[in-house]
């Protein structure tokens, strides 16, 4: 089964997601959920998720500054 992290900073939109898709019946599995992408990221480092549901905004290329103007070293690819 393919593993997801959900990384959404709104508590409502972050529980729709994770409940209104039927997401067993596609292959699947939610293995975590983080509020805004800085704890997105430091999970992602943690579990390994194969899929990373967010918006650009919460995790963005290396070198590209956030809203706070603070620059990040993350890699945005396909896991080898």
């Amino acid at each position: 089964m393919i593993t997801m992290l959900l990384v959404e900073d709104e508590s409502f939109e972050r529980t729709s997601l994770a409940t209104c898709v039927d997401w067993d019946l596609i292959g699947i599995q939610i293995i975590g959920e983080a509020p805004n992408g800085s704890q997105g990221l430091a999970k992602v480092l943690e579990i390994k998720p194969d899929i990373v549901l967010t918006v650009p905004v919460l995790i963005l290329p290396k070198g590209k500054e956030n809203r706070n103007g603070k620059t990040t070293s993350c890699r945005i690819g396909r896991k080898p």
